[in-house]
């Protein structure tokens, strides 16, 4: 690709997010559109989901970016009624709207911008898991509008890159601030080498349930204390080989 070529065009591709939750592999999302854009123009994704339904008041539905060389970044979200909130820094840009008659949910970005250049993600979010069998859908929609914009405040930061050799150990570290770590679920996610996200474990704390990917069970163990979170990975094997990634639930514990 030649200079002009790359200061002019920006890369849009798309992926499946994983889904934290050992239920939702049944679920499939599959997107579409993206491509080649130019600076200034429309972006519009499709993201078509199967497995559940849009208007399910258990569930809502993510747009979520991976730019080059960094993290996940959330873009939107769209309520099981149709409502939807939005990343700050993207409002201006970003909207998204469904077609519940085709199981569809779409990503308009415009104006598009070189830091628009990104891996795209649709991802479910599992709502009846995270909330007390009493809540009710209005004060649920406003405390859960105000908390996914509230969380780019929240700051996990990982370690740096370790070299280990197969059937060795190695702890992972997630440093928290900006929330009680013991009120949410927190998650460790992978991805290996040319491959998409892999969902590894959902962890609130020892006593209650914790969901681990079934590969990962038996060799992988997850724990917190007051502002970290750790992964205890044991007898390493080559396919262990990942980028690995931290990541917080956006809607708090209830007992």
């Amino acid at each position: 690709m030649d200079a002009e070529h790359s200061l002019n065009h920006m890369s849009i591709d798309l992926h499946t997010l994983a889904a934290l939750r050992p239920s939702l592999w049944k679920v499939s999302l599959t997107e579409s559109g993206g491509g080649l854009k130019k600076p200034g123009e429309t972006l519009r994704l499709t993201c078509t989901v199967n497995g559940y339904s849009l208007t399910d008041s258990s569930y809502a539905t993510n747009w979520i970016r991976q730019p080059l060389g960094k993290g996940l970044e959330w873009i939107a979200i769209i309520w099981y009624d149709g409502s939807t909130a939005h990343n700050n820094a993207l409002q201006n840009r970003a909207t998204v709207t469904r077609d519940t008659s085709k199981s569809q949910v779409f990503l308009q970005l415009s104006t598009l911008k070189p830091e628009d250049s990104a891996v795209y993600y649709c991802a479910r979010h599992t709502l009846n898991e995270l909330l007390p069998v009493a809540a009710q859908k209005p004060s649920f929609l406003k405390g859960a509008m105000s908390h996914s914009m509230w969380l780019w405040s929240v700051v996990l930061t990982q370690g740096g890159s370790v070299l280990k050799a197969p059937r060795e150990s190695v702890k992972l570290t997630c440093a928290t601030s900006g929330f009680v770590l013991n009120d949410y679920y927190t998650a460790w996610i992978r991805q290996k080498p040319g491959e998409g996200l892999q969902w590894l474990v959902s962890y609130w704390k020892a006593s209650a349930s914790n969901y681990y990917l079934p590969a990962i069970q038996n060799r992988f163990t997850a724990s917190k204390d007051s502002s970290n979170f750790y992964l205890q990975m044991n007898n390493l094997t080559p396919e262990d080989t990942a980028v690995y990634y931290c990541a917080r639930d956006t809607v708090k514990e209830t007992l």
